[in-house]
């Protein structure tokens, strides 16, 4: 399975390591299990790069939310549905998730471009060397 290592940059005083994957939609981040780990924003490849941003976006938001310890289950559901998450902050803690995403988007956007870029590039197609007939006319 072909991926790229986009790069590690920081949320605030958490390191997150970005994945590009093959497909064509969402993301998904997990957090570090240990102090051995790091956390990881896993983004799938889409044909334009406006979209992959609004997934970061997403994930680098909900990423956020959770280390300022603002996401919550309203219920404790075990399909995985996750309409079952419910985000609480006051304008604190918003100022605070939007510096730490802020930061984090400038420090990574032109990398995660590069590699999208490159992850997404199509391969040439190899053409017929047509010259050989052309040559009969003249």
């Amino acid at each position: 399975m072909k991926t790229k290592i986009v790069g590690i940059y920081w949320l605030g005083h958490q390191p997150i390591k970005i994945i590009l994957l093959p497909g064509d939609t969402g993301g998904d981040f997990d957090l570090a299990k240990d102090k051995e780990s790091i956390a990881e924003i896993k983004i799938h490849a889409e044909d334009k790069f406006p979209f992959l941003m609004g997934i970061l976006m997403h994930e680098i938001w909900e990423a956020a939310m959770t280390i300022e310890k603002c996401r919550f289950e309203k219920t404790h559901d075990f399909s995985h549905n996750t309409a079952r998450y419910l985000f609480l902050f006051d304008h604190t803690q918003f100022a605070i998730m939007a510096a730490n995403v802020g930061a984090f988007i400038h420090a990574c956007h032109r990398d995660l471009y590069m590699a999208w870029k490159e992850f997404t590039k199509k391969p040439k197609a190899k053409t017929k060397n047509a010259s050989r007939f052309s040559r009969a006319w003249f």
